[in-house]
């Protein structure tokens, strides 16, 4: 074995053996933590004394090395190399002013310089067209499509102008200015990574041990977000903003926001204070990241003034202090309807109120409330609303609604307008519908849907709420899927759910709304597409009613009022146009009698006289000094409990509910599955209520009878299968 060894070591240049003596000595330096000086001495083996190395030994060990082994030496080798993406448009401009003075150069030694430049504008034309031919067909992100496009052609047309008319000292200024304009998106693309530092030692460190535990937790093999990249991550008031990169064609921004739970684990900070969405001047694969440290909206911002600015009314700010939510009460020539989804405690109520008010006391807008629990979901808007009902006189409403609808084309029609613009002679009508799924019915949606559609063009919104956004919220029937397709297209606002299935079922969301804190009004606007809008987390200000007012401690703020103060000063000016008025028929001229006589009703029905026992207040039998006597309906004579009646006979009387989705479905599988659940058995029909080919419903159907969760009883009609009616209840 040492006559083995001694023959290798005979057969290695001088040189070769310089090299493996230097990794050597760096590779037994970094296991003794040594410092890797030029004069370390090491021994390599027992009763070996080390060669003394070479000048090629030396230059090895003062220099940088690569993963590959190569030599990199530092000087401005080093520094080219390391900017040599950034070089880029400098290199182009170098390639472009060969060819443009070569061009010109040719011209001019044969004579022909027309010639040329006519050769050369064919030339470049043909690179444009060619290029623009291959951003089509590659469907580039038009933020680089564009750019490249303009790059080109004033490449192009600079070589032609160069070809015609030679070298000259505007051409050269051009030549010059070109890259420092247009190669600014460039460098910004590929500016070097900047670490998070700062004056402050403990900010420095947090935003540093934010990196750390995005490439070890987050970022690595397994992790939530893989392969994915924090870079740019600068200090903000707030926090940290940053942007994250990802994998191109495996990861997307649906991706990393439903890793958001297992990001929070990763990095050791809270859900809420996580903010991921698209970058605002970058490509898809670059996503923008806000980590908040200090979240403005922790402690509920009191609500001090309606804001309404350019058709919006500002609802609160976001969680990572950067603007604030918005709802689009108007835009262009229409008035917007939308919805708010919310369970109980999580202040959709606050939110329905805080637009109502500011919508009445900022533009000329009356509010119509319908409230399914006949005013119980929000005693305000009842009282205050120009016009309030409940389940009973819902019909009433909505045929009032249609009138004017039908009286407001007219006057489109005559005035030969195409749209609507808020006015005093004209204004808007917001409808708020509390607890939608007791007024949307199968026999109303379809009207529902057309005063949605056709009445935003008519000064016609509705804004409806209720804990669900399946289709039996919306009636249940073949018009379910249009109108709630019309109330979330323009806002939507989801709050915090006690159901999973709410936050896949929401157009447009991909948050896990069971997750987010219970902070009253703490959810997201739904991002449709306009850039006010961001897919980020809100809280809306806080409206205090007089009873949490007197619950406090210590006075209001100055400045601050209750919401009964609000709407006592604001509510009176609600007045709609005189022939608006006249269409909506007798019903909405005599509401005021009539909530005049409810209002009387409920106050006799509890009235008490001093002194009056008990039995007499549940019984409601007054005195006649209280001048009304008003008795409780006779209730039916209920058998008494048999507690060895197992139940089986008031379970098959109780109307059957319909069982909970499966955990398994797609959103196209569940929104099929649901029209099912709630009545719409054919396949056709299915398909008109959803809105989609026949063909693909028909695969969908195929689909979910293939997994068990439905079953075909009849030509084209399907129904929830008996098995899974069975499974679910006896888990329930």
């Amino acid at each position: 074995m040492a006559r083995r060894r001694r023959r290798q070591s005979e057969g290695l240049s001088a040189r070769e053996q310089a090299r493996v003596q230097a990794a050597v000595t760096t590779a037994l330096a970094a296991l003794d933590k040594l410092p890797r000086t030029p004069g370390t001495q090491l021994e390599s083996a027992p009763n070996r004394q080390p060669e003394p190395p070479t000048h090629e030994a030396e230059t090895t060990a003062e220099s940088h090395r690569d993963r590959h082994g190569r030599v990199r030496h530092s000087g401005w080798r080093s520094l080219v190399h390391r900017n040599r993406r950034q070089l880029l448009p400098w290199k182009v401009t170098l390639a472009v002013a060969l060819s443009g003075y070569l061009a010109a150069f040719v011209g001019w030694a044969i004579g022909e310089s027309v010639l040329v430049g006519q050769i050369t504008t064919a030339t470049c034309a043909t690179a444009v067209v060619a290029l623009l031919i291959g951003l089509r067909r590659k469907h580039t992100h038009p933020y680089w499509s564009g750019w490249l496009l303009t790059c080109t052609i004033n490449g192009g047309a600079w070589i032609t102008t160069t070809a015609f008319c030679g070298a000259s000292y505007p051409l050269l200024v051009w030549l010059c200015a070109s890259p420092c304009l247009l190669g600014l998106r460039w460098w910004r693309h590929v500016r070097h990574p900047a670490a998070a530092t700062d004056t402050d030692s403990g900010t420095g460190h947090r935003g540093a041990q934010l990196l750390h535990d995005w490439v070890t937790n987050a970022g690595c093999s397994g992790g939530p977000a893989p392969g994915t990249r924090l870079t740019n991550l600068t200090p903000y008031r707030y926090g940290y903003t940053g942007e994250l990169r990802l994998v191109r064609g495996k990861q997307s921004l649906a991706d990393i926001q439903a890793a958001l739970p297992r990001l929070s684990t990763a990095l050791d900070v809270a859900r809420e204070h996580l903010v991921v969405e698209e970058h605002p001047d970058g490509p898809p694969s670059r996503l923008r990241i806000q980590i908040v440290t200090k979240s403005p909206v922790t402690t509920a911002a009191y609500f001090d003034q309606p804001v309404y600015r350019d058709g919006r009314i500002l609802l609160g700010p976001y969680a990572d202090g950067l603007g604030d939510a918005s709802f689009v009460l108007h835009s262009d020539d229409s008035m917007e309807s939308g919805y708010v989804l919310g369970s109980k405690g999580s202040g959709k109520s606050r939110v329905l109120e805080t637009i109502a008010l500011t919508a009445i006391a900022t533009t000329p807008t009356v509010v119509f409330y319908l409230d399914g629990q006949n005013g119980a979901s929000s005693p305000l808007l009842w009282e205050h609303a120009l016009w309030h009902a409940g389940p009973g006189d819902a019909p009433e409403m909505l045929r009032s609604l249609l009138a004017i609808k039908d009286y407001r084309q007219l006057y489109n029609r005559k005035h030969r307008l195409t749209g609507f613009t808020l006015s005093a002679e004209l204004p808007g009508i917001l409808v708020i519908v509390d607890e939608c799924h007791k007024i949307f019915t199968d026999q109303t949606a379809p009207r529902w849907a057309d005063v949605a559609r056709e009445g935003r063009k008519l000064g016609i919104g509705i804004l409806a709420a209720s804990q669900v956004t399946t289709l039996d919220a919306f009636g249940g029937g073949q018009q379910a899927d249009a109108l709630r397709s019309s109330l979330v297209s323009s806002n939507g606002i989801a709050l915090r759910t006690a159901s999973k299935v709410q936050s896949t079922v929401f157009p447009g969301l991909s948050v896990d709304l069971m997750s987010l804190p219970k902070l009253p009004g703490y959810g997201y606007t739904v991002d449709d597409g306009d850039d006010q809008h961001r897919t980020a987390p809100f809280r809306a200000r806080w409206l205090i009613d007089a009873k949490q007012a007197a619950g406090r401690d210590e006075p209001l703020p100055d400045g601050i009022h209750t919401a009964e103060d609000w709407f006592a000063a604001v509510a009176p000016t609600q007045q709609l146009d005189e022939r608006s008025a006249d269409a909506a028929g007798a019903a909405f001229a005599s509401r005021h009698e009539k909530a005049a006589r409810e209002q009387a009703e409920l106050d006799a029905l509890f009235a008490t006289a001093p002194g009056a026992s008990a039995s007499s207040a549940a019984t409601g039998r007054v005195d006649d000094s209280t001048g009304v006597i008003v008795p409780f309906p006779d209730l039916p004579n209920l058998p008494p409990f048999d507690p060895e009646n197992t139940g089986s006979d008031r379970e098959a009387e109780e109307p059957a509910t319909p069982p909970p989705a499966p955990a398994d479905l797609s959103d196209a599988q569940y929104r099929v599955w649901d029209a099912i659940a709630c009545g719409v058995v054919r396949s056709g029909d299915i398909a008109d209520a959803l809105g989609i080919s026949g063909t693909r419903v028909r695969v969908l159907l195929g689909e979910l009878v293939n997994a068990g969760h439905i079953e075909k009883v009849g030509h084209g009609r399907y129904a929830i299968t008996s098995t899974h009616r069975q499974s679910e209840g006896s888990r329930v």
